[in-house]
């Protein structure tokens, strides 16, 4: 399957853009794009008051496609979960 290169050029504009928001907001980069077989976290931060942060980014071009929050199900919520904890089991 061919990539998009537009849609991939776009997802690492998004996250480099939360990076840097949380960045100016005083929170520290832990990880970017950890992966393992069962799925990536794209950003793994650490707060100034110690919360550990696992965010997934959803950039789009624009909400004709829907607004990013609608593209993250109970599934991916629960994947994300698990990945979490495997990153904290490994850490």
């Amino acid at each position: 399957m061919a990539k998009n290169v537009h849609a991939d050029q776009l997802g690492k504009s998004g996250e480099l853009h939360v990076a840097r928001f949380l960045e100016h907001r005083k929170c520290r980069i832990i990880e970017r794009n950890w992966r393992i077989k069962n799925g990536e976290i794209d950003i793994i931060a650490l707060s100034p008051e110690g919360i550990y942060l696992f965010i997934e980014v959803k950039s789009r071009s624009s909400e004709a496609f829907g607004h990013p929050l609608e593209s993250i199900s109970v599934g991916k919520v629960h994947r994300l979960q698990k990945l979490a904890l495997a990153w904290y089991r490994d850490w």
